[in-house]
């Protein structure tokens, strides 16, 4: 059974996506490719390194367990009096922050193929990053409009692959069996309650990608779209990494039969 698997952007809800990986080491599946957009980029590229779905799990709640100080070396790794303008944060020190460090440093180096997912500014279009150093690639793959600023890389000018292509289906070969994992898409509801600005930002991307995702998946017929309960956690409450992964975990019984099911 070739399988390939695209984990969709999403923010602290991309968390959501460890359960779905611990089903497939649960059915001793191993994919032939993998891409990632932001959140899925990261958890994406720790699984094509060799960590199991149980690995990423133990490594996000040891970082969950003392944000002060993941905050703390976050800002100490940062030069400048003021670190939270809107849209200044580095990408960068995030990504050296949520990777282990036992991480390779190329895409060469990973067990399985992978791509991460990034958008051109300038060129208004989706980059697939394959080759290289890893961790600029991932960079560029988060850095979320008005949280990160934008990525300089091989010449261009790259933010969060979310805001052209959130389930990268299209940056995988063809397979026997296609897994979309889309942790991003959040349903319509009546509210008052104003979001802050980095809220708004993300939120309003979270927008326009629950709006691509019929259409990537009508392009990429027969895939097999699984949906962790994660979307309804704000963006970045990444401090509630705990209490994501539970949530998502509820449904890894029904992840298994759908996946079987389609797998038959």
């Amino acid at each position: 059974m070739r399988l390939a698997i695209a984990l969709s952007g999403g923010g602290a809800a991309g968390i959501g996506h460890v359960p779905v990986l611990e089903v497939v080491d649960e059915l001793g599946l191993r994919p032939i490719a993998i891409s990632g957009t932001s959140m899925g980029a990261l958890i994406g590229a720790g699984y094509a390194a060799g960590m199991t779905g149980r690995d990423i799990r133990a490594w996000i709640l040891s970082i969950a367990e003392n944000p002060a100080r993941e905050m703390k070396r976050f800002l100490a790794s940062r030069p400048g009096r003021f670190p939270f303008v809107p849209g200044a944060l580095n990408a960068h020190h995030a990504v050296q922050i949520a990777l282990p460090p036992t991480m390779p440093e190329r895409f060469e180096s990973l067990g399985i193929p992978f791509t991460a997912v990034a958008t051109d500014f300038h060129a208004r279009e989706t980059v697939f990053l394959r080759k290289g150093p890893l961790k600029p690639a991932l960079a560029a793959s988060i850095a979320i409009p008005g949280v990160f600023r934008p990525s300089l890389l091989e010449g261009r000018v790259l933010m969060d692959g979310g805001v052209t292509n959130n389930l990268p289906l299209d940056a995988l070969p063809e397979a026997d069996l296609v897994l979309a994992v889309d942790v991003a898409s959040v349903a319509a509801r009546e509210s008052t309650e104003v979001p802050g600005p980095m809220e708004a930002a993300v939120g309003a991307m979270r927008i326009m990608m629950h709006r691509m995702l019929k259409q990537q998946l009508e392009d990429r017929p027969g895939a097999l779209l699984i949906e962790p309960k994660a979307s309804a956690f704000p963006p970045l409450a990444f401090r509630k990494a705990a209490e994501i992964l539970e949530v998502a975990s509820a449904d890894k019984d029904a992840m298994k039969r759908a996946l079987e099911r389609a797998m038959s």
